[in-house]
């Protein structure tokens, strides 16, 4: 964990970057960029059906809350390269959500976030079992969902 100060001089030129970002894509997102007590929150809400909206809140405990589409992923460590990684994605139409559910009983076993840039890095989240885990049971059955750009 990097010392406060440290963060703090991070987050407020990387905060200044994703504003940028967010600015650009006015035409195509609403978006919300704030700063908080010690914080920061960025959302983008697109206006294009089938894109995924977005939205980071970041502490300044260096966690941070997260919503990328309907999954939701709290109280993470606050990567500020890898969110970077993520709110780009979203914007590219590069976000691709994975839910695993059991084949005899259709019952949702787990779901991971995958969020990839062109130059192949890579931001991850999921829950209970999901796809990149280490021995997936044969009987599941995993429905993918791939998001449009904001703009085409």
């Amino acid at each position: 964990m990097k010392s406060d100060d440290v963060f703090r001089g991070q987050l407020a030129g990387w905060f200044a970057r994703m504003r940028e970002l967010a600015d650009e894509s006015r035409p195509h997102a609403r978006v919300e960029a704030r700063e908080t007590t010690g914080g920061v929150s960025l959302a983008l809400w697109p206006h294009t059906s089938g894109a995924c909206s977005i939205e980071v809140v970041i502490a300044g405990n260096q966690r941070c809350d997260i919503a990328v589409g309907a999954e939701t992923y709290a109280d993470q460590p606050a990567d500020l390269e890898a969110l970077e990684v993520l709110i780009r994605a979203a914007i590219a139409g590069g976000i691709v959500q994975n839910y695993l559910r059991a084949s005899s009983t259709g019952l949702l076993i787990g779901s991971s976030t995958e969020a990839g840039s062109r130059d192949g890095k890579l931001w991850r989240a999921g829950r209970g079992q999901w796809i990149g885990a280490a021995g997936l049971p044969d009987d599941v059955i995993v429905e993918r969902r791939a998001y449009l750009p904001y703009s085409r």
